[in-house]
């Protein structure tokens, strides 16, 4: 499966693509090229707030063309997904908020919410951010951050119908087969609609907080843990001797 990103600061002004939104701004037929390329096995991710896309979608369209060109492209029986942020901290971050963008997100007809993963915010970041030219990382600037498999878990009560997905857990930070129990509940009781997005991290001092393995082993550890999961998931009987 494979994630692209569209990202935009103000509907209708600053059109960005890419995985931060100090990304320099694209040409768009590029990204349409890569969405004729991945059409058949990708989710589109729009950081939009749903209320925002409703009421300035159409402004989106003029500046970019993004829009109508993706639609075109897109006919009958292609299986495109678009997606939307569901906050996990500041002010949108309350259960009244989270409830309703991620219904009004369903009702719209957007195919996956997503959660991103921090569970503690160091105050002190010496870690490079990888996504931003110059490094920073603006979320660094606020502290609090709710557990991404708990949200999962509070949007499939939520919602009926729209896909789940982590965007991306960073799967060193938790007991390997702890993680696999709450992802496998959480996918039973939402009826089959979670997709687990996967990455080895990037802070090292949040590894440090929450007593993570090795950060200069993380692609190790995450390869580890996947194979975990899928014996846990797919096996009778699971086991497993790593290191």
């Amino acid at each position: 499966m494979i994630v692209l990103y569209l990202y935009c600061l103000e509907p209708g002004i600053n059109v960005k693509a890419g995985w931060a939104h100090d990304t320099p701004v694209i040409d768009t037929s590029i990204l349409i090229e890569h969405i004729k390329t991945f059409r058949q096995c990708c989710i589109l991710v729009v950081d939009f707030i749903p209320h925002v896309v409703e009421k300035r979608w159409l402004c989106a369209v003029e500046p970019c063309s993004l829009v109508y060109s993706a639609n075109w492209i897109l006919k009958k029986g292609n299986r495109m997904h678009f997606g939307y942020d569901i906050p996990t901290r500041g002010p949108l971050a309350s259960p009244e908020n989270i409830s309703s963008i991620a219904q009004r997100g369903e009702a719209l007809g957007f195919g996956t919410a997503y959660v991103n993963d921090h569970i503690v915010v160091p105050r002190d970041i010496a870690s490079r951010y990888p996504y931003s030219e110059g490094g920073d990382w603006a979320g660094g600037q606020f502290g609090e951050a709710m557990d991404i498999l708990s949200m999962l878990a509070f949007l499939a009560a939520a919602t009926s119908k729209v896909r789940l997905l982590t965007s991306v857990m960073v799967v060193p930070y938790r007991h390997p087969v702890v993680t696999a129990k709450m992802i496998a509940t959480i996918d039973v009781l939402s009826n089959g609609r979670v997709t687990i997005g996967c990455g080895a991290g990037w802070m090292e001092e949040e590894f440090i907080a929450v007593g993570a393995p090795s950060f200069s082993e993380r692609g190790k550890s995450t390869d580890e843990y996947l194979e975990i999961f899928r014996e846990i998931w797919t096996k009778e009987t699971p086991s497993y001797d790593g290191t």
